[in-house]
């Protein structure tokens, strides 16, 4: 099937005639649209005349990116052995989430009071 918009009465556009950079930013603006206006998918795609499925795709297809970026980012954060010797637990005794979504987990005693007299 393919999606056309209609811009009035007797004008319209087809969206898969769009050159992809095109019709990506014409379904990224409406997928920013959509979520600022507080209406589901559903709402959004029935009052701006789009086909349902075709933008659950690409509102997918954004979100995916979004968490592959996200995962992507480099993290100030390094991977830390602890040295054997320290007392160390399975309990969790301190976390940090951070805005990104890393979670630093600490199961060691002594690296907690490592960490405070920093």
């Amino acid at each position: 099937m393919q999606d056309t918009l209609s811009i009035n009465a007797h004008d319209t556009i087809d969206i898969d005639a769009l050159d992809p950079a095109a019709r990506r930013n014409f379904w990224e603006g409406h997928y920013q649209k959509q979520l600022s206006s507080g209406m589901s998918r559903r709402q959004y795609s029935d009052n701006a005349g789009l086909g349902y499925d075709r933008f659950s795709y690409w509102v997918q297809k954004f979100r995916q990116e979004a968490k592959a970026d996200m995962v992507n980012q480099t993290s100030p954060f390094a991977q830390v052995q602890v040295a054997s010797g320290h007392q160390q637990t399975q309990q969790v005794l301190a976390s940090i989430e951070l805005k990104h979504g890393c979670i630093l987990r600490v199961h060691d005693v002594n690296l907690i009071k490592q960490l405070i007299s920093l």
